[in-house]
């Protein structure tokens, strides 16, 4: 016996194998397969490794071995495929740090998987790992500068890292975002979060004094229409004149007044007119 000797090993782990000693034979094969890594014959290192997994696939560690083997030998799709399945399985069993590498090697070999490193943003998050999210929250905020979800989580991060400035540009175009949805109410509330964060933000002083004189016209709207229903009310007694209090015909001629409406400022109007005309921005 040469136990220096990888051919030896991997022909006991083969005997092993058809006795059906399957522990045995794994061992021996993790003998072989480490003898050819030594030796840079990565075609038999990959082959015995593809034996242990068919041998103990539910060994996850094992599958991560192979995978790696299968990036170093430019089968990456192969790669993909176990690193995927071994990040689902760590996520399920809730061993998240092992979660969190393997799904880094995900994304590494595919940028594209969006879900997956959304993911690794919640990951960081829970940890509070703001540099590690960051860093993905820029990629996914690249992919789709409208999520909401991911522009609420970077100017979160923005804010935990003591960076404002960025964080009230993030809320600005979070706002915007949702103007143009016709979330108006819910874009408001993100501009008055701007303004916690620097009251002088020019663009959400803006938006929030706009809502308000929206807001007192809108008042003014529903009192005027108020007097106007109270005042064809008391003039809709059967047989009563508004103008004598007698019984008899009412005057055709005294019909009532339509009630102008005045609005706070002369230009609110035109504010209005801007903000229906503007196809990205909500701003005046």
């Amino acid at each position: 016996y040469e136990p220096s000797n990888p051919e030896i090993n991997k022909s006991l782990g083969e005997a092993y194998h058809r006795m059906g000693r399957l522990k045995d034979a794994v061992i021996w094969y993790n003998k072989a397969q480490d003898l050819y890594k030594d030796a840079n014959d990565t075609r038999s290192q990959r082959d015995v490794l593809e034996r242990m997994v068919q041998l103990d696939p539910e060994d996850v560690g094992l599958r991560i071995r192979l995978a790696e083997r299968y990036v170093k030998d430019g089968k990456e799709d192969d790669a993909l495929g176990i690193f995927r399945y071994a990040a689902n399985h760590f996520e399920d069993e809730g061993r998240f740090d092992d979660f969190a590498k393997v799904a880094e090697r995900v994304v590494f070999l595919d940028a594209s998987d969006h879900v997956m490193r959304q993911k690794i943003v919640q990951n960081a998050m829970d940890r509070q790992d703001y540099k590690r999210a960051l860093r993905h929250l820029q990629v996914l905020f690249k992919w789709d500068d409208k999520n909401q979800e991911t522009l609420r989580t970077l100017a979160f991060v923005f804010r935990q890292m003591s960076n404002t400035e960025k964080a009230a540009q993030v809320y600005n175009h979070l706002a915007k975002v949702m103007w143009d949805d016709g979330q108006q109410q819910q874009a408001m509330r993100v501009w008055e979060q701007v303004l916690e964060i620097d009251p002088q933000d020019s663009q959400a002083r803006q938006m929030v004094e706009y809502d308000r004189k929206r807001r007192a016209a809108e008042i003014k709207q529903e009192e005027a229409a108020l007097r106007a229903r109270g005042l064809e009310d008391s003039g809709s007694m059967p047989g009563l004149t508004p103008q004598t209090g007698n019984l008899g015909v009412r005057d055709s001629t005294d019909s009532a007044k339509p009630v102008e409406v005045e609005f706070l400022d002369d230009d609110l109007g035109d504010l209005l007119d801007g903000f229906r005309s503007s196809s990205h921005a909500p701003v005046p």
